[in-house]
């Protein structure tokens, strides 16, 4: 056994696996790919404000009049906010669990200064636009919510050959508390994928905004078989990914913004952006 195999036995030793055949969607592989629908009840349990916006506000020139990706947006809180009151040109919110965006989507309401009939009529018109080809990179408009849209699907690609059709067409991509549930999914290999493809959609100037989970935080007690194997083959731990940004995907720089606060150890994570040149 080489080292890098036992030092990831040790790591992941003390998982468990649920094999029982249980309603709670949560213990039967519901939520495997860290698609909670209720993350941000916990996650903002302190005050109902998302701490890391605080952090993203000290740098909010790198949002003003630019295109955003947010990978794993969840519900739409961070998308939403980034889009309200950052003055971003677009944002575009991609998550892998379908019935997740469409709460995003039915999340605008909550968003808008307007009367709830105005609201609603809101809501409609970016549903409309969400579901055409159009995406928000194309637009032009600086004015809330016109700068928002939604998107179901895995981003996540299946090969490596894939990466050759990625064109630059972000100025900001955000993958916030993802990277952990990338990793447990497809490995290794899935999340180095994953980082090249965010490197070829970022335009020169463009910004990786990374907020990764600790490898502590991947020993959950009720993993899926699948997961609980992807864990043992892991070699490119979180401490390594800054290193391995740097030196094999081509960004020229980073830059620490602080540790998000919060009451739970857990969610006190860097907040690290990388540039691309």
């Amino acid at each position: 056994m080489n080292e890098s195999t036992s030092r990831v036995k040790r790591k992941c030793s003390n998982l468990t696996v649920n094999n029982g055949k249980q309603k709670n969607r949560k213990s039967s592989g519901r939520f495997d790919f860290g698609n909670y629908n209720r993350y941000y009840g916990y996650r903002n349990m302190d005050n109902g404000f998302d701490p890391r916006l605080e952090i993203l506000k000290e740098r909010k020139d790198l949002f003003i009049n630019k295109d955003i990706l947010d990978i794993g947006c969840n519900i739409g809180h961070v998308t939403y906010t980034l889009a309200r009151d950052f003055s971003c040109k677009s944002i575009l919110g991609i998550d892998i669990d379908n019935l997740l965006i469409q709460i995003a989507r039915k999340n605008l309401r909550f968003y808008c200064d307007q009367s709830s009939t105005n609201a609603e009529n809101l809501l409609e018109n970016i549903n409309l636009k969400t579901k055409s080809s159009t995406l928000t990179e194309n637009s032009n408009s600086l004015t809330f919510p016109d700068n928002v849209s939604f998107l179901h699907g895995n981003y996540v690609l299946y090969n490596d050959h894939l990466l050759k059709y990625e064109e630059p067409k972000y100025d900001v991509i955000l993958c916030l508390s993802v990277t952990k549930w990338i990793h447990l999914n497809w490995g290794d290999d899935g999340l180095i994928r994953t980082f090249r493809r965010i490197f070829a959609q970022l335009r020169k100037g463009g910004v990786f905004i990374l907020e990764a989970q600790s490898f502590q935080s991947y020993k959950k007690k009720k993993l899926s078989n699948k997961l609980r194997k992807n864990c043992f083959k892991i070699k490119l731990f979180p401490d390594m990914f800054e290193n391995f940004l740097l030196s094999e995907i081509g960004f020229k720089y980073s830059e620490m913004l602080n540790v998000s606060s919060h009451s739970l150890k857990g969610f006190q994570r860097p907040i690290q952006l990388f540039f691309k040149s």
